[in-house]
Formats: structure tokens, sequence, C-alpha cells
């Protein structure tokens, strides 16, 4: 279902996006919902989520980065985290319109929070198969 519910949240931001009597923080919103609805979206096969997998990949490349400064994957994402966030709240506030770095903020902060958080992303990865397989679990034990 959060395959469809990104899918919705995109298409309505690309039909409303050029409306001028819709606000610019709705699209911001869209945008956001619609990132994190496709970031926790369940892959098949019981590969995780999409966010888990791109996690995974990101961390391991980060921890490469951190290995040459002496540090972990974690810090190395945090302080990523922390730029891109800064970059895309100034590009926002800037011309009210979530363009180049407000986009690339939003496209990739989900994914920086999970490796900088370390420990937590297993749990929170864990917290989203539970919530994924509420609805399977519930129709195997009714029939």
């Amino acid at each position: 279902m959060l395959w469809l519910a990104a899918l919705l949240f995109f298409v309505i931001r690309w039909k409303t996006q050029k409306l001028k009597r819709v606000g610019w923080i709705f699209n911001v919103v869209l945008l956001a919902l619609g990132t994190w609805a496709l970031i926790l979206a369940p892959l098949p096969f019981g590969w995780g989520t999409l966010g888990g997998v791109a996690a995974y990949i990101t961390s391991w490349i980060f921890g490469l980065v951190g290995q040459l400064l002496g540090t972990g994957s974690a810090v190395v994402a945090a302080v990523l985290l922390v730029i891109v966030a800064g970059l895309g709240i100034w590009d926002v506030v800037k011309d009210k319109k979530p363009d180049s770095w407000a986009k690339i903020a939003i496209y990739t902060a989900p994914v920086l929070a999970l490796v900088a958080g370390g420990p937590l992303a297993a749990q929170v990865l864990e917290f989203t198969h539970l919530v994924g397989n509420v609805g399977p679990t519930v129709i195997a034990s009714i029939s």
C-alpha cells in the first residue's frame, strides 16, 4: 500500500505544482510524504524495505569513507545529514520552492537518518517490517 501512497503523493504534487492557489508548503509536504512512503515501502521476497536496502548500501560506502577518516559510517552520515538538511532548509526559505538542495535534502534525509542512527536503524527497520506485515498476519490468523 505504501507504493500506491507514494505514487498518489507524487501525482498530486505533479498536478498541483503549477497552481498558484496551492501554497508552496503544500508541495514541500507532498514531496516529503511521497519520499517517506517510497523509502518505507516493502520489497518483495523478504528483502526488507527500499530504505533499508539503500541504508545498507549507503552505510557500506560511508564505512569505507569512515575508515579513511578514522571514524564510523554513522558519524559520516550524521555530518552529511546536518549539511544537507541545513542547505535544504536554506533553499526553501530563500525562494519558497522545493528545488535543488531542498529536493536533495528530502530525497536523502530518510536514508541518511537510517545510517546515522546506527543501532537505531535496525530498530526502525524492525518496526517497519512489523507494521508492513500487520495486514498479512491478520489475514493469515483469520483464515
